[in-house]
């Protein structure tokens, strides 16, 4: 009879494997079972659809925070799950184009199990191209990709040996050594977003509709080498529409599916409303107080107040059982944000005709060589002082913009008017008409017309307190007669509420004569 000799595993090596075993199952099926996304994804384009970032307007940083935890309170100490995040958003606009993409980076760590026994830290990077359809339609493809390092913390686990007498107590060593190498994985992700906007600007999202894979490539995540457990498949739709806007207050319905394939899915239904403080200008947008109100299918609530200003923006949000049968979880979620530059972009569409073009140029060109003064070849020096004038008058085909129902000057329009003063000082034969406007929105046109003559006495009142002559200035107002855009849109009425110029050059350069016909 064969002796075989079967090394048995020591009751401390099969309480170790068991216990990594447990782990295991604690950090994935959590993991699996619930779908982590911010509960404001318009607010997260990186977390919800790459091809997002072509939509936004300014520079923008921010930092998000959100956790989900066992019961009910704001911020609990029975945390399940937390995720930080900074994210930048970057636009990318041209003058001929406007804005064509955007750009966008951020660093995300979600923390899974009590005191972050699983933790998930990744860097992603995602690039978006904005195809301008029509006047007010885009279509946004993007790209993302991402890279992410997964660690589990065997030093937050709890065993028996910690519970004295029925207590627990912290300080006592688990008596377990648990070595677990931790593992890295890249992840791509790719989508297209559909989206209508105002007739003048990009900054108001009219309407959308989103599409998004994300984790394409389904990473292996399993810490075992010899192991399988490769991330599902995401896919996201979005979708949004404006159902009330008259430019105060704005309602849209939205819709969010996401769907992790083989696993669980999950539906947002609710709607984002605005209340707009008029109070914006051309450089500035105007400040918004938004609220926000989802369902979900799993018998959750959120809800969300948020505080966007030009220059930064505030949100937070709330998540709680709806219903008897929901998991008992809450999630408390806030957002700060930073912005810089200019919230307005104008919404610039031609159809390129490169042969016209080249063909304007060469005409241009022959006619250059043609121009005669007063029967004389132009001079290199009457050339340029030509030119120096027609340069500086370009000036004076700006404009002066005002807050709704005021008639107060910016700052920011004093800067301008100083350049106009400049430019009258320096060719007195010029004369100015001074032409005042209004928006129409709610004051009847009596009202219009008599702002518009106050905003233009008022430019004018300015340009004689810099040194010109009161002889040289005529006034003029139009009321809301003469718009140079849309009044359905919040920029169209900031471009309509203006004081504009009109030239009278008293010494114009004279034309060349007419070559007499031969009889």
């Amino acid at each position: 009879m064969k002796n075989t000799n079967i090394e048995m595993d020591t009751p401390k090596e099969l309480l170790r494997k068991l216990t990594i075993a447990i782990i295991l199952m604690v950090a994935f099926l959590p993991a699996q079972a619930q779908i982590s996304t911010y509960s404001q994804y318009h607010l997260s384009p990186m977390q919800t659809n790459p091809a997002m970032l072509g939509s936004y307007n300014q520079p923008f940083a921010m930092l998000s925070y959100r956790q989900l935890s066992l019961g009910s309170g704001f911020v609990s100490s029975n945390a399940a799950f937390e995720t930080p995040m900074i994210s930048v958003m970057y636009p990318l606009k041209s003058k001929n184009k406007g804005r064509f993409g955007g750009t966008g980076f951020s660093i995300i760590n979600d923390r899974s199990g009590g005191g972050g026994l699983l933790q998930t830290t990744g860097l992603q990077a995602g690039f978006a191209y904005n195809q301008q359809l029509s006047k007010t339609s885009f279509l946004s493809m993007g790209v993302q990709g991402g890279y992410l390092w997964q660690n589990l913390n065997p030093a937050k686990l709890t065993t028996g040996s910690q519970w004295v007498d029925g207590q627990f107590l912290s300080t006592i060593d688990n008596n377990e050594s648990i070595i677990v190498e931790p593992v890295n994985y890249p992840t791509a992700s790719a989508g297209l977003y559909w989206y209508g906007t105002d007739n003048d600007s990009t900054a108001s999202v009219k309407y959308f509709l989103g599409v998004s894979g994300q984790n394409l490539n389904q990473p292996n995540t399993a810490f075992g080498q010899d192991q399988q457990d490769r991330l599902p498949i995401n896919l996201v739709v979005t979708a949004g529409y404006t159902v009330f806007d008259n430019q105060t207050i704005k309602v849209m319905p939205t819709l969010r599916w996401v769907e992790q394939v083989g696993f669980n899915r999950q539906i947002n239904a609710g709607a984002l409303g605005w209340y707009r403080l008029n109070n914006g200008t051309e450089e500035k947008a105007n400040t918004q107080i938004g609220m926000g109100l989802w369902y979900n299918s799993n018998g959750m609530a959120n809800v969300s107040v948020e505080l966007d200003q030009p220059h930064y923006m505030v949100a937070l949000a709330y998540g709680f059982a709806a219903s008897k049968k929901a998991p008992q979880l809450s999630s408390f979620e806030i957002k700060l944000g930073i912005k810089i530059g200019k919230s307005f972009t104008k919404n610039v569409f031609r159809k390129r005709d490169r042969k016209a073009r080249r063909k304007k140029r060469r005409e241009k060109k022959k006619q250059d060589k043609k121009k005669k003064i007063e029967g004389q070849e132009i001079t290199p020096p009457q050339i340029s002082q030509k030119k120096e004038k027609e340069k500086h008058l370009e000036i004076l085909k700006g404009a002066v913009y005002f807050q709704y129902n005021k008639n107060e000057l910016l700052n920011s329009n004093k800067a301008y008017l100083n350049q106009v003063v400049s430019v009258l000082n320096k060719y007195p034969e010029i004369n100015l008409v001074v032409q005042g406007h209004t928006c129409k929105i709610t004051q009847t046109e009596v009202a219009n017309q008599k702002l518009s003559e106050g905003r233009a006495e008022t430019v004018k009142d300015y340009l004689i307190d810099h040194g010109i002559d009161a002889s040289r200035l005529e006034t003029i107002g139009f009321g809301s007669q003469k718009p140079v855009a849309s009044n359905d849109d919040a920029y169209g009425q900031l471009r309509n509420r203006r004081v504009q110029f009109e030239v009278i050059d008293t010494k114009p350069s004279k034309k060349a004569p007419k070559p007499k016909k031969q009889k």
